[in-house]
């Protein structure tokens, strides 16, 4: 991975909780119009989500990717703060898993499904890129869940 400066072990930690506390793992489908017609694309994509600009600029001084400004429909109450979204993908954000691993906890099922996606490498396998889309879609459920709700959670 590129990094625009050499990270401490403690910076690529910090990513990694930013990361597990405010990201979001995925890989998108998305539609592809060509001169040869029309095919589903599937892409790895990061994004953390956070209302503190200074800290999205800060992991993209440090490792790359983009941010974007969140642009509410309505705010009919006039109390959101303005939100932010870093964005990476493809190669570069598998890189940058690769680089947070270790440090993973609350999504490193979606860390490895994610390197399992991108060990596809070029190779076509719509059939293997839908099944993995929809594993990530089930880890990524919020709330409850369908099938997951079996009662109270207990800590040894």
């Amino acid at each position: 991975m590129i990094l625009k400066r050499e990270l401490t072990h403690t910076e690529v930690a910090y990513l990694a909780g930013i990361l597990d506390g405010e990201g979001c793992i995925s890989i998108l489908k998305m539609r592809m119009k060509r001169p040869y017609g029309v095919y589903w694309h599937y892409a790895l994509q990061l994004r953390i989500g956070n209302t503190y600009l200074p800290l999205l600029e800060w992991i993209c001084e440090r490792v790359g990717g983009k941010i974007y400004a969140q642009t509410y429909v309505t705010n009919w109450r006039g109390n959101r703060k303005q939100a932010y979204h870093w964005h990476m993908q493809g190669r570069q954000a598998a890189n940058f898993l690769a680089l947070v691993r270790p440090y993973l906890i609350v999504k490193s099922e979606q860390a490895d499904l994610a390197m399992e996606f991108i060990a596809l490498g070029r190779e076509t396998a719509p059939a293997a890129r839908a099944e993995m889309r929809e594993r990530m879609r089930t880890l990524n459920v919020r709330g409850i869940g369908y099938s997951t709700a079996s009662g109270p959670a207990s800590v040894e």
